[in-house]
């Protein structure tokens, strides 16, 4: 299989504050949910589309300032395409983008920048791991 990213977009790119306060030196705990899926573009079969949406903030069970998130979208030009490979390629470069970009987020924003681990992607397209949430949909 051959893989080309051709083009990365960023259809959704958000940041908004809660109302959770945070002291000096405190700890912050995040929720963070991944949700992938696969596209195919119609009349290219050779184009495919790789949506990566990652939510990273506050839910009822902890206490972080901030909600974030991130959809990017890579678009890919494959040749003899094999779906369980391509998701594990697409995920690995998408991941990148999305992490650098939360990261950048949090800088600009005055916050200290976070690591994302890149967690594992399983054949059932569901996984969890250090409080990542995982989904997908082929």
């Amino acid at each position: 299989m051959n893989i080309i990213l051709k083009d990365v977009k960023y259809p959704v790119m958000n940041f908004s504050l809660t109302n959770n306060v945070v002291e000096p030196n405190g700890s912050i705990n995040l929720q963070t949910k991944i949700h992938y899926e696969t596209k195919l573009v119609r009349g290219n079969d050779n184009l495919k589309i790789f949506s990566l949406n990652v939510k990273v903030g506050s839910d009822e069970t902890n206490n972080s300032p901030y909600n974030i998130e991130v959809v990017a979208d890579g678009i890919y030009e494959v040749t003899d395409f094999d779906k369980d490979l391509f998701v594990n390629v697409a995920f690995d470069i998408m991941f990148v983008y999305v992490q650098s970009t939360i990261s950048n987020m949090l800088k600009i924003a005055g916050f200290k920048p976070i690591y994302l681990p890149r967690p594992p992607v399983q054949k059932d397209n569901k996984n969890t791991l250090d409080g990542l949430v995982i989904s997908g949909k082929d």
